[in-house]
C-alpha cells in the first residue's frame, strides 16, 4: 500500500469513524428526546386522570345535592298537597251555620227562595202585623234583615225566624223599633 492509499484510507476511516460517531451522538440525542416526551406524555396522562377524577367527585357532590334538595322540594310539595287537600275537604264540607244549624247537601237552597221564604212568613204571621220587613239574600245565605217592627218582641221574633230558615248562614239585623213607614 502506498501512501497516498494509506492515507486516503485513514482519511475515509477517520470520517468513517466521525460519522459513526455523531450518528451515536444523534442515536443518543434522539433517545432523549424519546424519553423527556415520554414522561410529557406519562405527566399529561396523570395530570388528566387526577382531573377525570377531581370532576367525577364535583359531580357526584352535585348530583347528592340536586337530590337532597329534590327531596326537600318533594317534601315540601306533599305538605302543601296535604293542605290543600285539607282545605278543600274543609270547605267541600257544608259549615256549621252562625244561626246554629249544620247544613248538608240536600238543604242547599238558593238566595232568591230564601228570600221569599222569610217574605211570606213576615207576612203572615200576626207578629208582623204592623212591620215592614224588607229582606235582601246573597253569597248564599247571608241575610239582611232592614225596615221597622212595632216593638223590641217583633225584632227578636224576625230575627229568630231568619235564623231558623233553612239555607240561612248568617242574619245582619238593620231593623228599628218604631212605627210602620
Amino acid at each position: 500500500m502506498t501512501i497516498k492509499t494509506l492515507l486516503a484510507s485513514l482519511v475515509v476511516g477517520g470520517a468513517l469513524a466521525a460519522g459513526a460517531s455523531a450518528a451515536q451522538a444523534d442515536s443518543s440525542e434522539r433517545k432523549a428526546k424519546e424519553k423527556v416526551e415520554d414522561r410529557a406524555e406519562a405527566a399529561k396522562d396523570k395530570t388528566e386522570a387526577r382531573a377525570e377524577a377531581d370532576k367525577d367527585k364535583a359531580q357526584n357532590r352535585a348530583d347528592a345535592e340536586k337530590n337532597r334538595i329534590e327531596q326537600k322540594a318533594e317534601a315540601s310539595k306533599e305538605r302543601i298537597d296535604q293542605k290543600a287537600e285539607a282545605d278543600k275537604n274543609r270547605i267541600d264540607q257544608k259549615p256549621v251555620a252562625k244561626t246554629g244549624k249544620e247544613t248538608t247537601v240536600g238543604d242547599d237552597v238558593s238566595d232568591a227562595w230564601i228570600t221569599t221564604k222569610l217574605k211570606s212568613q213576615y207576612t203572615t204571621e200576626s207578629a208582623f202585623k204592623n212591620a215592614s220587613i224588607k229582606v235582601d239574600t246573597e253569597n248564599k245565605g247571608f241575610v239582611r234583615l232592614q225596615g221597622t217592627v212595632p216593638n223590641e218582641t217583633a225584632r227578636a221574633k224576625a230575627l229568630e225566624v231568619a235564623r231558623s230558615t233553612k239555607g240561612v248562614r248568617e242574619v245582619r239585623d238593620d231593623l228599628i223599633v218604631g212605627a210602620k213607614n
